[in-house]
């Protein structure tokens, strides 16, 4: 394993749980092949240092946004800004709802009444107060 392999994998813990949870020598295994699945990727740029390119392709591989929307009539209802490492748990609606009651953006009177969830973009779930 090469210094560049190395960084990506210590990074890769931060982002995937399974990873981090592998033993040692089977990280040392995997490590490269998803190194490599890196380089070919579009994210691998020159116009950047290979640490913030790695981040960037980690961020979009695992990191998601989504906007619950709690609906009680045309007049009535918000929207909760959610954002969701893949890593660690399912991406469907009932997942990310079940998320946004443990992490308290909304209760579950309030989960009853969600009338969608959808996969936003970074710059929409910031405009709707994510942090």
């Amino acid at each position: 394993m090469n210094y560049n392999e190395y960084l990506f994998s210590c990074l890769l813990k931060d982002y995937d749980r399974e990873f981090e949870q592998m033993e040692y020598d089977l990280q040392f295994e995997e490590a490269p092949l998803r190194y490599a699945d890196f380089l070919k990727s579009s994210f691998n740029v020159d116009t950047k240092g290979e640490y913030e390119c790695i981040l960037d392709y980690l961020t979009n591989k695992y990191i998601k946004y989504f906007d619950v929307h709690v609906f009680y009539s045309r007049s009535n209802g918000y929207s909760v800004p959610i954002k969701i490492n893949t890593s660690e748990i399912d991406e469907d609606d009932d997942a990310i709802i079940n998320y946004a009651i443990a992490r308290e953006k909304i209760d579950s009177d309030d989960a009853n009444h969600v009338s969608y969830v959808e996969e936003v973009e970074y710059e929409d779930y910031v405009g709707m107060g994510g942090r």
